[in-house]
Parts: structure tokens; C-alpha cells; sequence
């Protein structure tokens, strides 16, 4: 059996500036043209990976401010017809808060969704950041 070149010469598959030292004669081996191009495919996963968690920040900022202008919206509307409601945002969750006061006292006679519900999705919310190492 006679001993075979593996080696292939690579022109047109690197970026330009090596482009141009490789038709120099240099010998790239397909697994090292594997090992640049997985190196490619990884770096681009990554930089769509960090776009997508921008455009995710963005619009969860976005949506905790439309929720707060709501909630000031309810307020100021229910402060005029009635004063037994107010409407609120729960900052940890991002949920919109009920309550239902006693106009004379001001006292809370219900609260939706419940504290015991609030505390449930607290724990989830730090147990999410221990999950995944991060807060999205």
C-alpha cells in the first residue's frame, strides 16, 4: 500500500487576510480546517447567544416600565371613582398587585394575588438565579 498525502491545500475557505499567506504553499490538514471552522460555528453561536439576552433585558425594561405606568394609571382612575382599590407592581416578580382596601380605614381586606402566592414566586424567582446562574 503506498503512503497517502492527507493534507489538502485550502485557498478559498479561510478569511482573506490568511487567504493569502495559505496560497503560499502552506498545507492545512482537514482536521485542523474542522477544529477553525467548529472555532467559527462556536464564536458565532456566542455573539447571537449575548444578542439574544440584550434584546431580552431590553424588553423586560420595557415591560417593567408599561406595567408601572399602568398601575399609576389604575391609581389615579380609582382615586377618583373610588378609593377602596390600589393597584401596584411587585418589583422581584414583575406581577401587577391588587389590593382592596377599607375606605374608612384603610385597611387591607384582600390582596390579589395572595402573600402566600407572592412568597411562592419569590423562591422561584431565587431559585431560578441559582439554576441558571444569572437573572434574565
Amino acid at each position: 500500500m503506498e503512503n497517502q498525502d492527507t493534507s489538502i491545500t485550502i485557498k478559498s475557505a479561510l478569511p482573506n487576510a490568511a487567504n493569502k499567506k495559505a496560497t503560499a504553499g502552506t498545507n492545512i490538514t482537514q482536521p485542523q480546517l474542522d477544529r477553525v471552522t467548529h472555532q467559527q460555528d462556536v464564536a458565532k453561536l456566542r455573539a447571537k447567544t449575548h444578542q439574544t439576552r440584550v434584546d431580552a433585558t431590553k424588553n423586560l425594561e420595557m415591560i417593567r416600565e408599561r406595567l408601572k405606568e399602568i398601575s399609576a394609571s389604575l391609581n389615579e382612575d380609582m382615586n377618583i371613582r373610588s378609593k377602596s382599590l390600589k393597584f401596584s407592581v411587585d418589583e422581584s416578580t414583575n406581577r401587577m398587585l391588587v389590593k382592596v382596601l377599607d375606605k374608612e380605614s384603610g385597611e387591607l381586606i384582600r390582596q390579589i394575588p395572595s402573600e402566600a402566592i407572592l412568597k411562592v414566586a419569590h423562591s422561584l424567582e431565587a431559585l431560578k438565579g441559582i439554576l441558571f446562574d444569572d437573572k434574565y
